[in-house]
């Protein structure tokens, strides 16, 4: 990376990458918003993928990423040709444009990881190129009239073929106030780049403090810029309000040239001049600005693991409190516990973020795939502002994209054979996240071709992995979640993108491990439905505490289902694992305490001395299993710590809690309980 400055941009590295994703995220969504939009929006998202190539730009040349300047430019260069109208948009400009998006996400990658962006280009310069040269007969007439419009008053044309070349802006200069968030903490690097996203627009004449000073930190939280530019007030502006922690932007101006037209609103928060009418609500809006700050994800969870330890300690005084019958102890700890649990709630809520951070990334996934095998399809998004922790939602990206794979390449079928089918050419596949009670469900679903029970069953007897006899005892639910199994697939051949039920056991076993369960719905020739079930977050859960052999085990409470009280002799053995009836079900059974080692199964049936055994039936993805115990005990808040080195490779056991006694409690993994 080189500079002909003598400032040491390396500081403003993370700054860079950060801003540069965002308008990345901003010009892929707008690219696949493009393919469907009508003329009016086609315009509006146009500029907004401009913008947001324009905004890279100019950051990438100022922090010396020339290859990832000059493929913005001539990204730019074909927007223009659609702006203009003299391109109009085709599925094959939009799939030049991603992969430009694309080449970007590797240079922002290179850049991140080695510090610079010697990536070949070539090839995207190459169709971009292709596509600049190419010549076309007729134009996008609608967007022509929008940017008609948007240059009324610039003069009379005389050629509409001369529009671009006659119809210069005049040249204005502009005085600028740009005031940051109080709480930035890189006022240095936002004034960097918002100087720097000026530079791009036109030339900057003075500032109020020096460049030098903005640039080092040296100023309060505001700025004042003399710049001169054709550019107009709304672009100033746009520009501007796209750097981070700008907070709130005021331009005056003052044409060379006389012209009665006074230019578009700048900004709703501030008017220049004796205005004072405003003042008010400005305080107000900067007043709120100023109470949101910046956190990094380490300290954010230093803070978690902070509420943990005194969840943990909570507990111990409680306990000790009623051990030892400490009344005033008992209910001052009453208030403590309240207000640890209103602290934990909010602690855990700044650790939630919308679903749509990931989200955002699938519309231009699914596109690539089902234009790469000829299909038709309509992708659609739901429930983007659904709030899930930032662990879970970065451990299941991977899962999430896998089911979209699988729906695209199996499930929607192509649009000859859906219309055979009497379904329409275009197949449709929702993403849907939702909040129920206690978890967040994200579901795949598609109105493809459907899995059929009786085929699955036929199909894992073939392969081996069930015998006929088990084949013929599965219900249709249970059938399905064969596809769970190791080397299962419904696909009739092989493909480069997927095979459903390849991956299916790693979704599974994913998000078992974060706690959540997966669900299916199938319906053959109707399509399929997958759910996700995740734990709103993994660090302080609930959970009920068990007694099995004189031993304290914790099972997440987001398994059980309900206690139940059997009677011994109600137990059988099928196939070498122990079963009893529930209301008309057959409930698997796994005694704990054999499991553990802690007896054997003989006595472990035998081992509660009542008349009947506690049974705590738990849910998990390949459906309800009943665990057999001494006693359940309490439910109660505890803390998850990961599995020490006595743990390791222990089936069963997902981590461990401490109580408020002090005593040690494995946590029950119920995903790796074994009924073997």
């Amino acid at each position: 990376m080189s500079t002909d400055t003598d400032i040491d941009l390396s500081q403003y590295l993370n700054v860079f990458l950060e801003e540069t994703k965002e308008h990345l995220q901003v010009f892929t969504q707008a690219m696949i918003d493009l393919e469907d939009a009508d003329a009016d929006r086609a315009a509006e998202v146009l500029n907004e993928a401009f913008r947001a190539a324009h905004t890279i730009k100019g950051m990438s040349a100022s922090m010396g990423f020339g290859t990832m300047e000059h493929l913005c430019h001539s990204t730019e260069d074909l927007m223009d040709k659609l702006r203009s109208g003299s391109r109009s948009v085709t599925p094959e400009i939009i799939d030049v444009l991603l992969d430009c998006s694309t080449k970007l996400e590797a240079l922002t990658s290179s850049i991140e990881e080695n510090g610079n962006d010697a990536i070949d280009i070539s090839a995207v310069l190459t169709e971009l190129t292709s596509l600049l040269e190419k010549k076309e007969i007729g134009t996008e007439k609608r967007i022509k009239e929008k940017q008609g419009k948007a240059k009324k008053g610039q003069g009379k044309k005389k050629k509409a073929d001369n529009d671009e070349d006659t119809a210069q802006r005049t040249r204005t200069t502009y005085t600028i106030t740009v005031s940051l968030d109080k709480s930035c903490e890189f006022k240095g690097a936002r004034g960097f780049l918002a100087l720097n996203n000026l530079a791009a627009l036109g030339e900057i004449v003075n500032t109020i403090p020096s460049q030098e000073d903005i640039e080092s930190d040296n100023f309060d939280s505001d700025f004042t810029v003399l710049f001169a530019a054709e550019a107009n007030k709304e672009d100033v502006k746009k520009v501007l309000m796209s750097v981070g922690d700008v907070e709130k932007v005021v331009i005056s101006e003052e044409k060379e040239e006389g012209d009665s037209e006074t230019g578009v609103q700048c900004t709703e928060k501030a008017e220049p001049g004796p205005k004072k009418v405003k003042s008010k609500d400005n305080g107000k809006e900067k007043e709120e600005a100023a109470k949101s700050v910046r956190m990094s994800i380490e300290k954010l969870d230093t803070v978690v693991n902070l509420v943990g330890e005194l969840v943990i300690n909570k507990s111990r005084l409680i306990q000790i409190g009623r051990e030892h019958e400490i009344e005033e102890l008992i209910s001052t700890m009453a208030v403590v516990e309240r207000t640890i649990s209103d602290l934990q709630y909010e602690v855990t809520q700044m650790r939630m973020i919308p679903v749509e951070h990931v989200f955002n990334r699938f519309p231009k996934l699914v596109r690539d795939l089902y234009r790469a095998q000829g299909k038709e399809i309509e992708f659609i998004v739901e429930g983007r502002e659904i709030e899930l922790d930032r662990i879970v939602l970065d451990e299941i990206v991977d899962p999430i994209v896998h089911l979209l794979r699988n729906a695209v390449d199996h499930g929607i079928g192509l649009p000859e054979e859906r219309e055979r089918l009497g379904k329409s050419r275009k197949g449709r596949i929702r993403l849907v996240a939702q909040r129920e009670t206690g978890h967040v469900a994200i579901s795949v679903e598609d109105d493809g071709k459907g899995m059929d029970a009786n085929t699955l069953r036929e199909k894992a007897v073939k392969k081996g992995l069930i015998s006929v006899e088990e084949a013929s005892k599965l219900s249709d639910e249970d059938a399905f979640k064969l596809i769970f199994m190791s080397g299962f697939s419904t696909a009739e051949k092989t493909t480069e993108i997927s095979g459903r039920g390849v991956g299916m056991g790693v979704v599974k076993t994913k998000v078992e491990e974060l706690g959540g369960l997966v669900e299916i719905q199938s319906t053959s020739d109707m399509g399929t439905r997958i759910m996700l079930k995740l734990p709103l977050t993994t660090a302080i859960i609930q959970a009920l505490l068990v007694k099995v052999y004189n031993k304290t085990y914790a099972i997440p409470l987001s398994n059980v289902r309900e206690i139940i009280s059997v009677p011994p002799d109600s137990i059988k053995t099928i196939h070498g694992t122990r079963v009893t009836t529930i209301r008309g079900s057959i409930l698997p059974l796994l005694l704990l305490h054999y499991l553990f080692g802690l007896s054997d199964a003989a006595t472990a049936t035998n081992s509660n001395h009542n008349d009947k055994l506690v049974v705590v039936v738990v849910e998990r993805s390949e459906g309800r299993i009943g665990l057999v115990v001494d006693a359940a005990l309490e439910q109660q808040e505890i803390v998850v710590k990961p599995p020490d080195e006595r743990m390791q490779g222990v089936t069963g056991l997902g981590g461990f809690t401490i109580l408020g006694d002090g005593s040690v409690i494995p946590i029950l993994d119920i995903t790796t309980l074994s009924l073997a």
